[in-house]
């Protein structure tokens, strides 16, 4: 499925999580920590403690899609 991201606001979680939490933990951390609908057009952006892995967190409508990335120099 292919997002149209224009429409959609993008917040970044300053705090390292743990990268082995999948999206159930994340989308409570979003409505726990950063007090916002996880059920919204929004992508959530988080990192790891060494900043070296992203995760997406981005509701469809239908249910969570996790975008993990690891970034290497």
């Amino acid at each position: 499925m292919l997002f149209d991201y224009s429409q959609y606001s993008f917040y970044m979680c300053i705090e390292p999580i743990d990268m082995r939490s999948g999206a159930r933990c994340l989308s409570q951390l979003v409505y726990t920590r950063l007090e916002l609908d996880p059920f919204e057009k929004i992508v959530f952006i988080f990192t790891g403690k060494a900043r070296n892995n992203i995760k997406l967190l981005v509701w469809d409508g239908n249910g969570f899609w996790l975008h993990n990335k690891k970034l290497y120099k």
